[in-house]
């Protein structure tokens, strides 16, 4: 990968296998419309709210403010996946390459499968792209249906959301979303240094203001991590972790650090 772009390119195979277009078990790119396709696919999702390639697909995934809808909430946690792979790994996503396995079940369902990566960060790089694929062709699928009662469904895109970088796809007039004043961070001033949770739903926090909260289900056994405010973590009767330095889903006690 060499940039934003061909970031979008790869991100844009599992979009577009994951919404169903080409063949089965086939990669969208031996297609010979895919082209046609990732067009398609950047003049809709790039140029977008507050999080989704607001300055064009060659500036990378970057934003930040209350996001506007479905699919700018999306591109928020795709953001803060990437966020957190820069955190863990020193590594921009624009510059890891990864592999994945587009396959079907036996029930006919696309799966993509990103385990085949010898290497964690291309791997949960991997992961981040899956879930935001999955989930877009969700909506899509949802929009399209009506889904919610909504004549077009809740799922749909709104063109005013359309920056001023990029061009609407009703009328072909330029974007008027001014990004940059109409997305405001509610806390500019956090410098989010740390990461909590595992792959793909994993957060960036800020460790001067926030833990990494880990509960433990008593009926499964089965740990959960989320972000809470300094000293609030006892009381969901959970214990406060961080990760251990290149290995990012291996936790240890905060206190144990601290005490050792």
């Amino acid at each position: 990968m060499g940039g934003a772009d061909d970031t979008f390119r790869t991100l844009a195979v599992m979009m577009a296998y994951a919404g169903g277009w080409g063949s089965d078990s086939q990669n969208p790119t031996a297609n010979s419309d895919f082209d046609t396709e990732l067009q398609r696919l950047e003049d809709k999702y790039t140029n977008y709210g507050c999080y989704c390639w607001i300055d064009g697909v060659d500036n990378g995934v970057i934003g930040g403010g209350k996001v506007r809808d479905f699919t700018d909430f999306q591109c928020k946690e795709l953001y803060r996946c990437y966020k957190c792979v820069n955190i863990d790994y020193s590594s921009n996503y624009t510059e890891v390459n990864y592999s994945a396995d587009l396959t079907v079940d036996d029930d006919g369902n696309r799966i993509i499968d990103c385990s085949v990566n010898a290497q964690s960060d291309a791997e949960n790089i991997c992961e981040c792209d899956k879930r935001f694929a999955e989930k877009i062709a969700l909506s899509e699928s949802d929009c399209s249906m009506g889904i919610g009662g909504h004549p077009k469904g809740d799922y749909c895109m709104d063109e005013n959301l359309r920056t001023v970088t990029g061009t609407r796809l009703d009328n072909g007039a330029a974007g008027s979303f001014d990004s940059r004043n109409m997305c405001e961070k509610a806390f500019p001033d956090h410098n989010k240094d740390k990461c909590c949770g595992i792959y793909p739903n994993r957060n960036p926090y800020d460790s001067a203001a926030q833990d990494c909260c880990e509960t433990t289900d008593p009926t499964t056994g089965n740990k959960s991590y989320k972000k809470l405010q300094i000293g609030k973590c006892e009381d969901f009767g959970g214990r406060v972790v961080v990760s251990e330095a290149g290995n990012p889903h291996s936790y240890f006690a905060l206190l144990d650090m601290i005490t050792n």
